[in-house]
């Protein structure tokens, strides 16, 4: 697959808000769960930003490059097999 960098740039800008808003809304789900259980975390009732996922470590570079190279994939369409 062969794309202009922009447009490669705009399907992985695309692909990253996408996996944002899932975690947002999985994070959402475990937040009123936790809330209605009762839940306490270090004493104090549970947070929000206590289940949403934050990314302190640095990553690795091999690690990233994977991880576009499947989010690009993700986005490419499937070639079309010619019959014989």
């Amino acid at each position: 697959m062969q794309c202009h960098p922009e447009q490669a740039n705009q399907y992985f800008e695309t692909w990253k808000r996408k996996q944002e808003r899932e975690q947002a809304r999985t994070a959402a789900l475990q937040h009123i769960i936790a809330v209605s259980g009762g839940v306490k975390i270090n004493g104090r009732a549970a947070k929000f930003e206590d289940f949403m996922r934050t990314e302190k470590k640095k990553k690795n570079p091999k690690l990233a490059e994977a991880q576009l190279k499947v989010a690009l994939l993700a986005f490419a369409k499937p070639e079309k097999k010619e019959s014989t």
